[in-house]
């Protein structure tokens, strides 16, 4: 009688295909855990005023409310590049185990949390081992795909991921509609045990023994940790201070050197990052990892495509509650038109991929992502229901267009044994560019707020020598003003987005699978 091999023994051959069915089940497998970490980006969204009003957080400090949302991008962030390169060294299939594993102890922290510094710091656990499941899922996938079949299949890994973050608010409203707000960290732990247990059934990737690079790691996340710590609280600031509505007194803003200081201290830990490599006989990231040109823009365009997305994911939400007089729930809503056409995108370009060529997908999809902005670029007071919805639904079929293209790319170009840090490495592009395009936003669009609004006073108390009719005909009129002046910097910043779009066309056209 044979004896099974072990649990983490290799069963082929890196980058050979596996039969369809079960190669098929195994996807279904991953893309759940996929799905599930991708809920918990922005399950918390339709909850937020309940964790307010139980830790009685002031209108005044709502910045501080905002990291609940921030500090998973922030561990997302930080641990991508270095879980790609463990799941390389110490078994993908072990690695996912672990990362789900951490995401719901961070659930359970979370759960548990009686303040918001607990909550804060629970979910930056989550996002360690949430984050990290995508880049790994695509380098298993890698080993159980062929290239005749790999985009198709990283297309639908895509589709969960975007899926979740679509998914998430309706998730959280279906949990605080019959439970406390805690259940939505709570259910994690019977379905992540779940998924783990199927997990365990999948089988073994080969490991590609080697060190890890743990200097470089920690160099090249407080890079990026100083780095989404600068933007973010420069984001915050400028957001709070104009576009939320709130005086820059109300707002509780950071030092002005904070920023400054955070920005410089990325570039010295990023350049200490860059000298290490440059000496290490095991780095992190491999220098020549980018010499691929192919490889190189798909990283590239992935950032642009963060840049675009980002001002979307901020600008419609704030457009509705500024602009259209809605709330929350309104401007969730308008912003679905887009989101849910991105996993319906996603599919349609795996499929497509592989028949058409990767680039003509892509450089597709930045061209309808264009299209969509710059329509919503015309958008006015009394724009239709029905043009709004077919311009967001247009922006976000090219936002899942572009999604398996560049992964495939990515990988084909990547060798076997980095395909889980090249996975990695390019979800951290785009994440990169949603921080510097959140940034670019706010503080954009806090100026052109200012130029706005710079000849018309806010009617708090009558001007020097001001009568009451002129001064009831002014409050009468501000805010028609406001509301413009609101509109105008919203369009603009999507005509902005549709440039980054057209911009991002021309390395979509770089993109093609290796022969």
């Amino acid at each position: 009688m044979s004896q099974a091999p072990p649990a983490d023994a290799p069963i082929a051959v890196p980058g050979a295909a596996a039969p369809a069915g079960r190669a098929g089940l195994w996807l279904a497998i991953v893309a759940a855990g996929v799905l599930l970490g991708a809920l918990d980006q922005t399950v918390v969204v339709t909850v937020l005023y309940k964790v307010q009003a139980e830790y009685q957080i002031a209108p005044t400090h709502l910045d501080q409310l905002g990291w609940v949302v921030t500090a998973y991008l922030l561990g997302y962030t930080v641990t991508l590049p270095l879980m790609g390169r463990v799941a390389d060294v110490y078994g993908r299939r072990r690695v996912y185990l672990g990362c789900l594993a951490i995401f719901m102890v961070g659930s359970l922290v979370a759960a548990l949390s009686q303040t918001l510094e607990w909550l804060v710091a629970a979910r930056v656990v989550q996002a360690i081992g949430g984050g990290a499941l995508l880049p790994v899922s695509m380098a298993m996938v890698r080993g159980w795909y062929g290239t005749d079949r790999r985009a198709f299949a990283l297309g639908l890994l895509g589709a969960a991921a975007e899926g979740g973050g679509v998914l998430g608010p309706l998730w959280g409203v279906g949990i605080i509609s019959v439970a406390d707000w805690r259940w939505i960290f709570w259910l994690n732990l019977p379905l992540g045990a779940i998924l783990a247990g199927l997990v365990w059934r999948t089988p073994a990737h080969t490991r590609y023994p080697g060190r890890v690079d743990w200097l470089g790691a920690g160099l090249l996340g407080g890079a990026l940790l100083a780095l989404t710590l600068g933007l973010s609280s420069s984001a915050a600031n400028g957001a709070l201070a104009g576009i939320g509505g709130l005086s820059s007194d109300a707002a509780t803003a950071a030092p002005i050197w904070q920023t400054p200081a955070l920005l410089v201290g990325a570039l010295l830990l990023g350049g200490a990052f860059v000298f290490w490599e440059r000496r290490s006989a095991t780095p992190l990231v491999p220098p020549g990892i980018f010499r691929p040109r192919p490889f190189l823009l798909a990283h590239v365009l992935n950032a642009l495509v963060g840049m675009a997305l980002i001002t979307a994911m901020v600008n419609i939400p704030l457009l509705v509650a500024s602009v259209l007089g809605g709330g929350a729930v309104d401007g969730g809503l308008l912003l679905l038109r887009l989101t849910l056409l991105i996993p319906v995108g996603a599919v349609i370009g795996g499929a497509l991929a592989e028949r058409v060529g990767y680039r003509t997908v892509a450089a597709v999809g930045m061209a309808l992502i264009a299209a969509g902005f710059w329509l919503m670029s015309g958008w006015q007071l009394d724009t239709a229901d029905l043009p709004r919805t077919l311009h967001l639904a247009l922006a976000g079929l090219g936002f899942g267009l572009v999604i398996a293209p560049i992964t495939a790319t990515t990988l084909a170009w990547a060798t076997a044994e980095q395909a889980g840090l090249a996975a990695a490495l390019v979800n951290t592009a785009r994440m990169v560019g949603m921080m510097i395009g959140l940034s670019a936003i706010t503080s954009w669009a806090l100026e052109l707020f200012k130029h706005e609004m710079a000849g018309h006073p806010a009617p708090i108390a009558p001007l020097t020598g001001e009568t009451a009719a002129a001064f009831a005909a002014r409050s009468a009129e501000y805010p028609h003003i406001l509301a413009a002046a609101s509109l105008h910097v919203y369009t603009v910043g999507f005509t902005l987005a549709a440039v980054v779009a057209l911009i991002g066309i021309l390395p979509a056209l770089g993109l093609r699978r290796r022969d």
